[in-house]
């Protein structure tokens, strides 16, 4: 592409460079209220047309740069899926897939560009480090969160009948909730995703009425995957 179409058309002084896009999915979480008395829909019908406007919502509005998702817009969309829908409590967190390098310690840096809500910080995806002194417990599964204090933690559950967190680093990393950025150091996975990625959800710093922001090669995307929709009716 740079060289048989772009460099045709090119100014000389600017040099252009390709690039991959990052994406910020945004999860859904939506509990919608309908009345069932003013329409011939059940629950799962209601249930369908929700889930349709959001899956229209993230194809008409999101997923190309420089678009912005605006929570006050996306809840009133939900709302006018249908007549019968009274109102809807929705939670929208933000995920990042990171390619990891397995087996070798590893600073990682991942932005989510937008404001983060302090505690809310979590792995979504249970992971392993048996090649680290520090974090092998054998097979155990391992997780992340943070204090609200910008410490990034490492724990793991102990116990059978009844699960404790046991915190085995205080200190794996920094957030800075207000730039967004999460810093994990010396990060040594030994068992991921079977893609090889390892994806950390947050919360929006106002995350019952803020809106999420793309900058640069960073697209906001809202994969099916990711919605879940339950509906009552009233």
């Amino acid at each position: 592409i740079l060289s048989t179409v772009i460099d045709k058309y090119n100014i000389v002084s600017i040099l252009p460079e390709i690039v991959d896009p990052e994406y910020i999915f945004l999860q859904i979480i939506s509990t919608a209220t309908f009345n069932s008395k003013s329409t011939m829909y059940k629950s799962g019908d209601i249930q369908t047309l929700i889930t349709s406007a959001i899956n229209n919502y993230n194809d008409t509005t999101l997923t190309q740069f420089g678009t912005n998702f605006t929570y006050s817009q996306f809840t009133s969309l939900i709302d006018n899926a249908d007549p019968s829908i009274i109102g809807n409590i929705t939670q929208v967190t933000m995920r990042k897939n990171i390619p990891v390098v397995l087996n070798t310690s590893l600073q990682y840096t991942i932005d989510f560009q937008n404001s983060i809500h302090p505690g809310s910080v979590q792995n979504k995806y249970a992971f392993q480090a048996v090649n680290d002194t520090e974090l092998n417990t054998g097979t155990a599964n391992l997780y992340l969160d943070d204090d609200s204090l910008g410490n990034i933690r490492i724990y793991n559950f102990v116990g059978t009948d009844v699960k404790t967190v046991n915190y085995i680093n205080l200190a794996a990393g920094t957030v800075d909730y207000a730039t967004g950025i999460i810093t994990l150091n010396n990060f040594t996975p030994s068992t991921v995703n079977s893609d090889n990625t390892f994806d950390i959800v947050v919360k929006p710093q106002e995350f019952s009425i803020g809106n999420i922001t793309s900058k640069r090669n960073t697209i906001l995307t809202i994969s099916p995957a990711d919605v879940l929709v339950s509906v009552t009716a009233n």
